[in-house]
């Protein structure tokens, strides 16, 4: 139960340190608190680290979640040493620098965020799970969806380009369907995007009505 708690604790903890890292990307990059709020994260996330050193002792590298642990400890270790290169390196109290030095935090700062991933597993979260899982179990089926839209659009294209791309004087839409991928790519836009205009921007099918004779449809 104390192990629970803890997790529901430390996982507002990574939340928060999320929406620090996006702060400290827009508002005052420069600002030289950020290093110090940074660390202070890292501490947290060390003193988690030990707590649960002490609470599974060997377990914790034998334990079902052992490749979390070690991921964990990765970048616990990652962001001492981001911290150390922010306050040591270019000073305390200083701007964090530029160039590569600049360029290598902003990967270590960014790698943090790969801790949201631990959120999941907090039960806290776990209609999340649910809702991630549903996702991943019917990607297979969404694949099947632009099939089913793009198999009558195909069809649709290439009777477009037998009839109007070769009767139609050109001006008058009929250059629309010049060839089967570019009436398809009208179609697209017409039954899809609901973009159903030519390249100067006038209704398609209205010029397209006007134009063509009755045998046409």
């Amino acid at each position: 139960a104390k192990m629970v708690a803890s997790e529901s604790v430390f996982a507002i903890f990574i939340f928060a340190s999320a929406v620090v890292t996006g702060l400290s990307i827009d508002c005052e990059p420069e600002w030289a608190g950020w290093p110090w709020i940074d660390a202070s994260f890292t501490m947290v996330f060390f003193v988690e680290m030990i707590m649960k050193l002490l609470w599974l002792r060997s377990g914790y590298f034998t334990h079902a979640d052992r490749w979390w642990h070690f991921f964990e400890a990765l970048l616990v270790g990652l962001g001492i040493v981001e911290a150390a290169i922010a306050l040591g390196t270019f000073g305390v109290g200083k701007p964090v620098g530029s160039g590569s030095s600049l360029s290598f935090l902003r990967v270590l700062r960014l790698l943090r965020l790969s801790r949201l991933a631990r959120v999941c597993r907090v039960k806290l979260f776990a209609e999340l799970t649910i809702i991630i899982s549903g996702a991943v179990g019917g990607s297979r089926t969404l694949v099947w969806v632009p099939c089913m839209v793009c198999i009558p659009i195909g069809l649709a294209s290439m009777i477009f380009r037998e009839t109007l791309g070769t009767s139609m004087d050109e001006g008058w839409g009929g250059d629309e369907f010049s060839s089967v991928p570019r009436s398809f790519y009208t179609l697209f836009r017409c039954t899809v995007a609901s973009d159903c205009i030519d390249s100067q921007g006038r209704p398609l099918w209205q010029m397209i009505g006007i134009r063509c004779d009755p045998h046409f449809f």
